[in-house]
């Protein structure tokens, strides 16, 4: 299933192009690594993939409901709520106001309210769909892959390391259920371990995946295929990161051929 389809898109700072003509078609449960030099445009191709950014040629066209999430290279988790409460907040915000709301019209479905109870059932379903009983274990699991014991779980996040908040923001990242996940050096801030059940957790997604990172072992075991920002061009390539420098230089030797 298509989920972003770009189309000639082109964008420039004040006059200078940064890139032109990029067309990219982005189906569920694809896995792109997003490379380049720096100030190549990879940043900028992702703002305006979310939206937050306008295309000065071509277009985006984002399929009905799809949804896109972006996690910036500094973005991170900071409140006085505790840690846990804090990402399942994130992740699950719109979840958690169903529940709350089942909670409400639970109380109604012995007054004999037959609106109450249509409304109830529609809801109930749901949030059964989108496995909201298993909400709480979800959470534990990503803080545990991401590497925070048991005993930082309720610890106010104001109070953590900035790594740590990082990390944090991460799992809720992971947790919501976009369906196009875009993320800018998600490895910053991990161990091996933290690292590995990253790379696990991403190829399990079942939505599509968007990253930029220098960690190129982690773009060859969590991404599939690999987009070159490169001279203004996107260029597509199959296989992660080491398979991309291979061909990337067979390319160029062509060309000096």
């Amino acid at each position: 299933m298509s989920l972003l389809t770009l189309q000639n898109l082109g964008f420039d700072y004040g006059g200078q192009p940064v890139f032109s003509g990029v067309n990219l078609t982005v189906h569920r449960g694809e896995r792109y690594g997003l490379v380049g030099a720096n100030g190549a445009g990879k940043s900028t191709l992702m703002r305006l993939i979310i939206g937050e950014m306008d295309p000065v040629t071509g277009k985006l066209e984002r399929s009905a409901r799809v949804t896109v999430g972006y996690l910036e290279q500094d973005t991170v988790l900071d409140t006085d709520r505790p840690l846990r409460e804090a990402v399942r907040q994130r992740a699950f915000g719109e979840l958690l106001e169903i529940e709350a709301e089942l909670e409400v019209l639970g109380q109604k479905l012995g007054d004999d309210d037959a609106a109450a109870l249509e409304r109830y059932g529609h809801l109930h379903e749901r949030f059964e769909q989108a496995d909201g009983y298993t909400m709480d274990s979800r959470t534990e699991a990503a803080l545990h892959g991401l590497g925070f014991p048991q005993d930082r779980l309720d610890q106010p996040v104001n109070t953590l390391s900035g790594g740590q908040k990082r990390r944090a923001a991460l799992a809720a990242m992971l947790l919501a259920p976009f369906d196009v996940l875009l993320v800018d050096e998600p490895t910053n801030h991990l161990d091996l371990e933290a690292r590995e059940w990253l790379e696990s957790h991403l190829r399990d997604r079942p939505g599509a995946l968007i990253a930029i990172s220098h960690d190129r072992a982690f773009l060859d075991q969590a991404t599939a295929y690999t987009l070159h920002l490169v001279n203004g061009r996107l260029n597509r390539f199959t296989g992660g990161y080491t398979k991309f420098q291979k061909a990337w230089r067979e390319q160029k030797a062509q060309w000096e051929e």
